[in-house]
């Protein structure tokens, strides 16, 4: 029931409630009334950036003279950074709000940060990005949380920074066969150890970079064979070459005939092989002449360039540069650079070449090399 007389106490009647538009009891710093609720612009007694009454930091109203460092509170400092007009304070916020978040423990706080709208920042007209979001994924260990940002938060750098710690091989799985971002499945496929998910990704339909990832951690000697020989992509041809230990079927593969890239895996293959045997037969059985003479190269011999004389080295002893067959002489000169004059050749500090096999030495002017031709 209404009353015929109010008994006022400031704004509000004590005896039925009703309130009026005067006599309010104002808590500025809040901009409400605290007897009926009544809401004013907030009214603060600034001393710098801190408010004497409430202690509340205005982040634009920071200045040089304020300390950064001694701010804990981060929507202070996401307020400093967005609103500030003083680009050194900015940055200095976002490096303090990077430490804090660095810093933390508490897992549903940073899951928060996480999933904040407001935690992506870029400025283009100061040249400031920061994406709060990534950072305090670096800092969460719990892996119930971080599977369920690996499979579903919408931004890769999150889902990146999850992979990084999970060991479920499960979730690495779904998120190495599915994920949008390539980034994000070459991370789950390093962390992978089930050999026939990545003998899969190997020969899916994905681009290289997954595939070339998955290559790397195979282990089945045939397979890596099969993907050498046959794969689509010559990196992932290389890398499986990389991953090959059989010195036989590195020696097969250099001596094969494949396809246009054949002198290219067929060299990839020779250049892994040690056995100096294997490298002899690849000498004789190569179907790429270029492999062959690399082959020839690899022991220490050459192809005489006068009649086409194969000269390799006999009961370990050193090849001479004189053809085994003709006799011509066959240097395999270097570049020597910035040296002393040789009598009659290079003036001092010019370069000279000097043959890697006899040690003849000549200017390098004079020099008849392959590339001139």
């Amino acid at each position: 029931m209404a009353c015929l007389f109010h008994k006022w106490n400031g704004c509000k009647c004590e005896k039925c409630g009703k309130t009026r538009d005067k006599n309010h009891r104002w808590d500025l710093c809040k901009g409400i009334c605290i007897v009926c609720g009544s809401k004013c612009a907030e009214q603060h007694e600034w001393d710098g950036c801190k408010c004497q009454k409430c202690g509340n930091i205005d982040g634009k109203r920071v200045g040089a003279e304020n300390k950064i460092s001694e701010i804990n509170d981060l929507s202070i400092l996401l307020d400093i950074i967005r609103n500030h007009n003083v680009v050194p304070i900015r940055k200095a916020a976002i490096d303090r709000r990077r430490h804090l978040i660095k810093n933390m423990k508490d897992q549903t706080a940073l899951l928060e940060i996480v999933n904040s709208d407001k935690e992506y920042i870029v400025d283009n007209r100061v040249s400031i990005s920061v994406n709060f979001k990534e950072i305090a994924a670096q800092s969460i260990t719990d892996m119930q949380i971080l599977s369920m940002l690996a499979r579903e938060h919408e931004y890769g750098d999150v889902r990146f920074q999850a992979v990084l710690k999970i060991t479920d091989q499960s979730v690495l799985e779904q998120v190495a066969l599915y994920d949008d971002y390539e980034q994000v499945r070459c991370a789950a496929i390093c962390r992978l150890t089930n050999q026939t998910v990545l003998k899969e990704i190997v020969q899916s339909n994905l681009s290289y970079k997954p595939r070339l990832e998955a290559v790397r951690k195979v282990t089945d000697q045939s397979f890596l064979e099969s993907m050498a020989r046959n794969d689509r992509e010559i990196s992932v041809r290389y890398a499986a070459i990389d991953m090959l230990t059989d010195q036989s079927t590195l020696a097969e593969i250099a001596s094969a005939d494949f396809d246009s890239f054949s002198p290219h895996i067929n060299i990839k293959a020779l250049m892994r092989i040690t056995d100096s045997d294997l490298l002899h037969s690849v000498t004789r059985k190569a179907i790429s002449e270029v492999t062959k003479k690399k082959a020839i190269k690899v022991l220490g011999g050459y192809f005489c360039i006068s009649c086409n004389h194969e000269n390799l080295p006999e009961d370990g002893k050193s090849i001479t540069c004189s053809c085994k067959k003709c006799k011509a002489e066959n240097h395999d000169y270097k570049n020597v650079y910035n040296t002393t004059s040789l009598p009659g050749h290079a003036e001092k500090n010019e370069s000279y070449e000097k043959c890697i096999r006899c040690g003849k030495e000549q200017n390098y002017a004079e020099s008849i090399r392959f590339t001139d031709w």
